[in-house]
């Protein structure tokens, strides 16, 4: 779904810029 897809856009987006730090 199109808010699935923004959730994981965003995720993505601080994962990349943390360096999945947080994961």
């Amino acid at each position: 779904e199109f808010e699935d897809f923004l959730f994981s856009d965003k995720c993505r987006s601080i994962f990349e810029k943390y360096g999945y730090e947080i994961a």
